[in-house]
């Protein structure tokens, strides 16, 4: 997005967190093979304690670049005062490369200062975002200090291998979605390490947005998670869920694989190009990887079906509903305007500003060029999708640029959420669904709600507090906005609430629906409602009914 100094401004913020807020107290966690050391932040007036870059998998370099992550091990006595090296991933637009590494497996755990082993508080473990290419749990999207002091939970973020490192297929040379296995290990090391921390490893919630999101849903639908060791307990999603139209198969990830190996010379015969991409340099892979994607970083790489993680009969797998393993509390939702992010960062990856449309054909055409560049299972110019498309979007808004985020945003994002809340209350699993109307005050940065209303990715920056100190963490940003900042806390709260207790929370004096029971959906707003029915429900069916659940 030409108006978001994305990379270099989000390394930026991660080096203003670390050093603008660290204070002189060390604070320890012991082990009996050794002890880690952090560091102290003060959010609110509540001190918190971060220990930042603790490994929890060996450097996946050399031989086990393309394998599945090999848990870490002891740490001996480790200093983790500073965040890690982001994972390798493409540049967005002209900023300045972002130191990173192949070496990043490295997690973040903060907790209020004073809690010690034995406080057994709810954790919550955050899956960054970025469309399984960018991103890392450094960003400050995901600056977990206002959540865990202003919650008092443990909150926990990590790195995991992204685009063709993380998620190319190899088919029978390597493992796959070795991502996804990077985000498995994680959880493990919660599980196994976590009380020492002041965490309940039996109370577990993952919290996601966009991409990460989606990975959760697909930890929750895999048969590693429904046979296997239970690794979390809930779920809060914001803007995502798998379908298999966000997926992509074997055959296709690996093709995309050997084009690439032909541009770096190495011979495609099955061992030899499994050892010459093991010799290249990963930023070059990187590169050629996004090169060969074209105009848009996200889903450069992405999660295939076909192993143990997301088997050939994944949507099958996904609509059998009677494990008890699978019965996930989860809080899921979306942002009113999901689209126009998204919307925006084509139109400035094309080069080009979105044009004064007046007819509807030309809308159409920008329309096709969105679901193609999006991978939405929609052909915009077959007989009859025209005219359905035409009929739900052209001259809905006051302006055709959000006619066009809105069609995007409900095949990206909310008709397959529509779809995932009807389909998991029909196996009446505790499903609070809600739609997030409520806009920033102000500006922050390139977080502009009077263009971009209430954006992708609003949700999680409410429920995290990640802006409630904007003015060190972005620069350019004003101070926070007193009426965001009362929000931020309120929705803190309810994110705290809701993963230590089994019992339904309130926000602002209205308890969450429980949509497998009927009761509707959570409208989020400065005076929060209840509405009958999830957003969009029309469009969804009519334009996108491949989405919808199949009786």
């Amino acid at each position: 997005m030409a108006t978001m100094p994305a990379s270099s401004l989000l390394f930026l913020a991660t080096v203003l967190l670390v050093c603008s807020h660290a204070h002189a107290t060390e604070p320890t966690v012991n082990f009996t093979t050794g002890s880690i050391r952090g560091t102290e932040f003060v959010v609110e007036g509540v001190q918190v304690d971060g220990f930042l870059g603790v490994p929890y998998a060996k450097p996946p370099v050399g031989e086990l670049r393309f394998a599945l992550p090999v848990p870490f091990g002891d740490v001996g006595q480790l200093t983790a005062t500073n965040f890690s090296a982001r994972c390798p991933q493409p540049p967005i637009g002209p900023q300045p490369p972002i130191p990173s590494s192949e070496d990043c497996l490295y997690l973040n755990v903060f907790r209020k200062s004073g809690t010690k082993q034995g406080d057994d508080k709810p954790v919550i473990v955050i899956v960054h975002g970025g469309g399984f290419s960018i991103g890392s749990a450094s960003d400050f999207f995901y600056q977990s200090s206002p959540l865990a002091g202003l919650g008092d939970v443990v909150v926990v973020s990590f790195n995991y291998r992204l685009n063709i490192l993380g998620f190319a297929n190899m088919k029978e040379l390597a493992a796959s979605n070795v991502g996804l296995y990077d985000q498995r290990l994680a959880l493990e090391w919660v599980q196994d390490n976590i009380k020492a921390f002041g965490g309940n490893p039996n109370r577990v919630t993952l919290m996601g947005v966009s991409a990460g999101s989606m990975a959760i849903t697909l930890h929750i639908e895999s048969p590693l998670h429904r046979e296997g060791r239970q690794l979390f307990h809930s779920a809060i999603l914001d803007g995502g869920v798998a379908t298999l139209s966000a997926l992509d198969d074997a055959e296709h990830s690996f093709s995309r694989v050997k084009e690439i190996a032909v541009k770096l010379g190495c011979k495609t015969e099955d061992t030899e190009l499994i050892a010459c991409l093991r010799k290249v340099d990963a930023d070059e892979l990187v590169r050629l990887s996004f090169d060969a994607e074209g105009y848009s970083p996200i889903f450069t790489f992405r999660p295939t079906t076909g192993d143990e993680f997301i088997p050939n009969n994944f949507a099958s797998c996904a609509s059998d509903n009677e494990s008890d393993s699978r019965q996930i509390k989860t809080l899921i939702g979306y942002a009113k305007n999901e689209g126009t992010w998204l919307a925006d960062y084509h139109f400035n990856l094309t080069g080009s500003n979105f044009p004064n449309l007046t007819s509807e054909e030309e809308f159409l055409d920008w329309c096709a060029k969105l679901a193609n560049g999006y991978r939405l299972p929609i052909d915009v110019k077959a007989d009859g999708v025209k005219k359905t498309v035409s009929e739900t979007y052209f001259n809905s808004h006051s302006s055709r640029f959000l006619d066009a985020a809105e069609f995007v945003g409900d095949g990206i994002f909310v008709c397959p959420i529509n779809a995932y809340v009807k389909k998991h209350a029909e196996a009446n699993v505790t499903m609070y669904a809600y739609r997030f109307d409520r806009r920033l005050q102000q500006k922050y940065s390139y977080l502009d709600p009077d263009r971009m209303g209430v954006f992708h990715t609003s949700p999680f920056l409410h429920m995290t507090g990640s802006l409630m100190d904007a003015k060190d963490l972005l620069p350019g940003s004003p101070a926070v906005d007193a009426a965001d900042k009362a929000f931020f806390k309120d929705a803190i709260k309810l994110v705290a609430d809701f993963a230590r207790t089994d019992e339904t929370p309130s926000f602002r004096g209205v308890q969450l629906p429980n949509f497998s029971k009927g009761e509707g959906v959570l409208v989020f707003d400065e005076k929060p409602h209840v509405d009958n029915s999830l957003y969009n429900e029309d469009h969804c069916k009519k334009t996108f009914p491949t989405f919808e659940p199949q009786s």
